[in-house]
């Protein structure tokens, strides 16, 4: 069973099985939130939003869905990915929204939603990034300042609205396939 460990140093681990670090102290520790959709602030570790500064993944992780994981983690800055096998991930509606202090953006190549998901992450910089399925990219880059360029995008998408309004350093149009219905 997986395992999200915060501990006291801000970072959150996630891990099989619940045996913590004993080098370090143990905040907090949560379970049964693999591939679920949360909604703004549903997941489990939201009360401790302000104590995530970074995120780790100790044991190679499986979920479908990061909806609302990170929502409004306004200090989590370093995210690594490792052990995240980011390619059985669906669901990233609103994964990162309003984690204004990330700098990258990722996404796996099966996800369908990434809709929200780095809304108002003013400190991304570099490229957007779009997996092969996404249908629903709604406002999914909105008011990512520093964000400088957009990948084109596969004719799977067919909403994007306001992706990318407020994207003031974008150095090109968005590419967009052929099924774009609302942009």
């Amino acid at each position: 069973q997986y395992y999200a460990m915060l501990y006291t140093d801000k970072e959150m681990v996630f891990q099989i099985g619940n045996v913590s670090d004993t080098s370090r102290t143990l905040h907090s520790s949560y379970k049964n939130f693999v591939d679920k959709d949360y909604w703004k602030s549903g997941a489990p570790w939201y009360s401790n939003r302000w104590n995530i500064y970074n995120i780790s993944f100790k044991d190679e992780f499986y979920t479908t869905s990061m909806a609302y994981w990170f929502y409004g983690h306004g200090y989590l800055k370093n995210v690594d990915y490792t052990n995240f096998k980011l390619d059985n991930v669906i669901n990233m509606c609103g994964a990162f929204e309003n984690c204004t202090n990330i700098t990258v953006a990722v996404c796996g190549k099966n996800v369908v939603d990434m809709s929200y998901a780095y809304n108002n992450c003013v400190n991304i910089k570099g490229n957007a990034a779009c997996g092969n399925n996404v249908a629903n990219l709604r406002y999914a880059y909105l008011n990512c300042w520093k964000l400088d360029g957009s990948p084109a995008c596969s004719d799977s998408v067919i909403d994007m609205y306001f992706t990318y309004k407020n994207c003031y350093n974008l150095t090109g149009s968005p590419v967009c396939g052929s099924n774009v219905t609302d942009f």
